[in-house]
């Protein structure tokens, strides 16, 4: 029985599991969702901020590091409901929240 079952595509999920659970224990997902609720593109920019959160937390490396490598081993896709392109490169800036403005005094103003 056990010549049938084959490991397929092991990924690392305790240590992502752990920072996005301190992520949302500390409810940033709440106050980032909130700020760049308005913020345009494929991809919700709260989940490409706690793929980089956690990157650094549990895998320093560059940007470029966890869009070859580090995302595709860990389990974050599942664990956010997310595909690849939320660790794609970078949106193009005119979708990107720091171009548009935000009103004078907001909380969230970058």
């Amino acid at each position: 029985m056990l010549g049938v079952i084959s490991l397929r595509r092991s990924r690392a999920f305790g240590d992502c599991r752990l920072g996005l659970t301190l992520w949302r224990e500390l409810l940033l997902d709440e106050f980032w969702g909130g700020c760049l609720s308005d913020a345009r593109g494929d991809v919700a920019w709260e989940h490409v901020l706690s793929i980089l959160a956690i990157n650094r937390l549990v895998a320093p490396g560059s940007e470029w590091r966890i869009h070859r490598e580090w995302f595709l081993q860990t389990a974050l896709d599942e664990l956010l409901g997310v595909d690849f392109a939320a660790a794609a490169a970078p949106a193009a800036p005119a979708t990107h929240p720091r171009r548009r403005g935000r009103p004078a005094g907001s909380v969230c103003e970058m």
